[in-house]
């Protein structure tokens, strides 16, 4: 029954589980998208039965059924499940990845220009303030409250201007037609 924790393997999957894990990763009736989605499970697990049992499967026959990528951490393996995705597949996703990173960095321009006026409002409101304090008509701490909001709307844009020129370095890097070695 999944969901109660398992004092042995650390995790919320019961040894049933994992004796059904195991029946279907070596039964010949489990389709190759159910073995994939059951590795999966099994990689993101920490226990030392999920792993034992995952490593077991990796060995067997079966486990050519399922694209893996293998990647080894100290102390343990974790196996990675990758589709098999062709090259013209991967520059679709690039230039779709380039078209998601341009819409983001047109949003955040729109958030800069919309945080500039904003900030250009609250400047001439602070110099407003300015003169009502020389005039003692309101508190000298209403100035150091427009200008900590001030503070923050310059740090805002800088934030905004960083995090536009990363994401124009990344199209860059992207776009940037490769040598063929």
């Amino acid at each position: 029954m999944i969901g109660m924790r398992n004092e042995v393997s650390g995790d919320d999957f019961t040894n049933e589980d994992y004796r059904e894990f195991e029946s279907k990763l070596f039964s010949s009736v489990t389709s190759p998208p159910e073995l994939k989605h059951i590795c999966k499970t099994l990689a993101h697990l920490p226990s030392p039965i999920a792993q034992e049992l995952l490593n077991r499967f990796m060995r067997s026959e079966r486990a050519n059924e399922v694209e893996t990528l293998d990647i080894n951490t100290p102390g343990t393996d974790y196996y990675l499940l990758l589709p098999d995705i062709k090259q013209d597949t991967k520059d679709e996703l690039r230039e779709q990845v380039v078209k998601d990173l341009a819409n983001e960095i047109a949003q955040l321009k729109t958030q800069l220009e919309e945080t500039q006026v904003l900030l250009i409002k609250k400047e001439i409101e602070c110099d407003a303030i300015r003169e009502l304090i020389q005039e003692c008509e309101v508190a000298s701490n209403t100035e150091i409250e427009q200008l900590s909001i001030i503070a923050d709307l310059e740090s805002c844009i800088e934030g905004l201007r960083r995090q536009i020129r990363i994401k124009d370095k990344i199209i860059r890097k992207l776009t940037k037609p490769t040598n063929p070695s």
